[in-house]
């Protein structure tokens, strides 16, 4: 991984190795790559510094130094890029975004750079915005600064203050006590081609199984979650990855519960010792976003009717009732399963897709979570009419990237429903008016419940059923 690091900085020209000599003593070089694309702003902020600065800045994180230099190089690494991210702000037209941590590591030939990666959400329009960069850290601390910002992904960019690379950026030589933040703006838009020519890009469509699968499965023995089936939720959230799923014995007819596991990389996942961590009613088909610091989660229950469960830290759950969807006319759903429940958020607005009977997938909205209201009483997607989703359809997941919306669903071609439930993707610009995708399924194994995870460098693509599997995008030829 340290590697992948590196050789993505080199390639967007942010890496620029540090003095050959040893700095001096509280001195610290900084180089800040912000890379803007329609969806996301990311910083690449990489550390250098000798041995003495680094157990100062240790001791003011509240840390006692370890004896070794490598030791202190990782407690540096668990500690700082979180202060990073606080002491940094990015503004969208001047409305603050949030810059969480991601991940930090070393270039992969030293322990004295270290690569920290942050990111907040935003969303670019075809109008110019002014997105402006900050960076307040290491007051008091001397050393070079240097700072640049780079469009990617059908981002556009003019009258920037800063060049696209910091290998071209000027030194802004810091002084210690008198130190300033260091800031760089510019105007960033989104391409036309963006949303015009590839409403499939390769990205979201072109995976290879990584050699490690399966990831994590069940346990294969005598405890509650033998087996693991149907969707899981797997949430990347400053920095750490989040995996929710459903356990049971084995036999279909076992009540479901709910586990808890999380990882450093999204690779080696680690179950939750008071696993599980919900047993109080049947929890299934579980899909969680997280909303101003509060984790939303929304399940199938007994008979595939969802309730919706609250939670503070994503381990102590509440379960706040079934969800209350009722026909445009506020009529009630007639009786019968509304299950793969999937959450959308925006502003104001909360939307709820689910499916009936996996025969066609509905949308709902609502602003108090309480009732759910339906767009349309009409399905928004459909089976068929090719083979592939014929017979059954399912949403698993909704995205927004380069200024669309993607959804990531499963499928089955046979009448019986024994076939292989494959990976599917479908594009919309208004969440209501779906296109498939003409090359699906993306996955046509028997690997279903997909979803698209972006790691701070590219999409990985999960599937979690029957056991938990990862696909890397293959690189361009």
């Amino acid at each position: 991984m340290s590697r992948l690091i590196l050789c993505c900085a080199l390639v967007l020209g942010c890496w620029s190795p540090a003095r050959s000599h040893e700095l001096p003593d509280g001195e610290i070089e900084r180089r800040v790559q912000v890379i803007v694309r329609p969806d996301k702003v990311s910083v690449q902020y990489s550390l250098a510094m000798n041995r003495t600065t680094l157990e100062t800045q240790l001791r003011q994180l509240g840390e006692q130094p370890a004896e070794t230099v490598d030791t202190v190089w990782r407690q540096f690494q668990k500690a700082i890029p979180r202060v990073l991210a606080k002491r940094m702000t990015v503004t969208v037209d001047g409305q603050a975004t949030t810059l969480k941590p991601v991940r930090a590591d070393f270039s992969g030939w030293s322990h004295r750079h270290l690569v920290c990666l942050l990111a907040a959400p935003t969303e670019l329009t075809a109008e110019p915005q002014r997105v402006v960069v900050k960076d307040a850290n290491f007051a008091g601390s001397p050393g070079d600064h240097r700072i640049a910002l780079k469009p990617l992904s059908g981002a556009k960019m003019r009258n920037a203050t800063a060049p696209p690379t910091v290998s071209r950026a000027e030194p802004v030589r810091l002084k210690g006590s008198s130190n300033r933040e260091v800031k760089a703006e510019g105007m960033f838009f989104l391409a036309s081609v963006a949303r015009g020519n590839k409403p499939f890009p390769k990205e979201l469509v072109t995976f290879s199984p990584s050699s490690r699968n399966p990831l994590f499965a069940g346990t294969g023995r005598e405890t509650w979650d033998h087996k693991i089936r149907e969707r899981g939720c797997i949430l990347l959230d400053q920095g750490k990855w989040h995996l929710w799923y459903t356990g049971y014995r084995g036999k279909r007819t076992d009540t479901k519960h709910l586990g808890y596991a999380t990882s450093d990389d999204g690779l080696k996942w680690v179950r939750h010792s008071d696993n599980p961590v919900f047993s109080e009613s049947w929890t299934e088909d579980v899909h969680v976003v997280r909303h101003q610091d509060r984790f939303y989660m929304v399940a199938e229950g007994r008979g595939d009717i969802p309730h919706l469960l609250t939670s503070s830290d994503g381990i102590r759950w509440i379960d706040e009732g079934r969800l209350d969807v009722r026909h445009v006319d506020g009529a009630p759903l007639s009786a019968g399963p509304y299950g793969t429940p999937t959450l959308w958020v925006e502003g104001a607005t909360w939307y709820l897709f689910y499916e009936r009977s996996d025969r066609a997938v509905w949308l709902a909205k609502s602003s108090d979570r309480k009732t759910w209201t339906n767009v349309s009483d009409t399905p928004v997607l459909n089976r068929g009419p090719t083979d592939y989703d014929r017979y059954a359809i399912a949403l698993n997941q909704i995205i927004r990237y380069q200024g669309r919306y993607y959804g990531v669903y499963h499928a089955n071609a046979d009448p019986k429903r024994q076939g292989p439930w494959t990976t599917c993707l479908a594009v919309s610009d208004d969440l209501i008016h779906w296109t498939k995708y003409g090359g699906n399924p993306i996955v046509s194994t028997n690997d279903s419940s997909g979803q698209l995870v972006f790691d701070g460098d590219q999409f990985r693509l999960y599937t979690m059923h029957p056991d938990m599997k990862v696909y890397f995008a293959e690189p361009e030829n």
